[in-house]
């Protein structure tokens, strides 16, 4: 895809358009080639993906998500931890089991969306890295948040904000209100707009 000095691999345009990939290590060293500018370029030339809620991130730390769940499954063997597991890896002792299952679930789902896990439905869900997360977790940790950066490229809110030029994270919010409830929208607000501006203007 190109035009002016604008110009994007075709390994990084099937992935945005499709989600598939042949080389997992090869669509990372790709997305490392690409600026910033010309995935915004790519986005905006794209059919916008359907917004559903489940698809509208909602998390605490960014890095928690992304670098950190990778270690994380790594580390312990990517046994497929459950979202209660997930949550008492990164949450101090003492919160109620229902604090620990939501916060594994939203950055599991926060991953999910990226790209890099998958969630299985066994005897209750786990989290296991797929090829993508197995191979961008043995990169630095700059280049794994430099992709994970442009992988958030690939989320509808972010598509939607990124094509329509959406000014701010007021008008972000608009957006969602059509697809979650007020309060919900307010809350996941900030953190879907952080996702926008470091795509933006990284």
């Amino acid at each position: 895809m190109e035009s002016g000095d604008k110009m994007v691999n075709s390994i990084v345009c099937v992935y945005y358009e499709t989600g598939k990939y042949n080389n997992a290590d090869e669509l990372i060293d790709s997305l490392l080639e690409c600026s910033n500018e010309n995935i915004c370029y790519l986005i905006s030339g794209l059919e916008q993906k359907e917004i559903v809620t489940y698809s509208i991130p909602q998390y605490s730390s960014f890095v928690d998500g992304t670098t950190n769940m990778i270690k994380y499954l790594r580390m312990a063997g990517d046994f497929g931890p459950s979202f209660l597991e997930v949550g008492q890896h990164y949450i101090d002792s003492g919160s109620d089991e229902r604090a620990y299952v939501k916060y594994g679930e939203n950055h599991a789902k926060l991953a999910e969306i990226l790209g890099v896990v998958e969630i299985r439905q066994e005897s209750r869900k786990r989290v296991y890295l797929n090829e993508l997360g197995k191979s961008l977790e043995k990169r630095s940790e700059a280049e794994q948040e430099d992709c994970f950066v442009k992988l958030s490229g690939r989320v509808p809110i972010v598509q939607y904000a990124i094509k329509h030029g959406t000014p701010d994270a007021k008008a972000l919010e608009e957006v969602m209100r059509m697809y979650l409830s007020k309060s919900t929208a307010e809350r996941r607000r900030r953190n879907t707009w952080d996702m926008v501006v470091k795509l933006r203007e990284g």
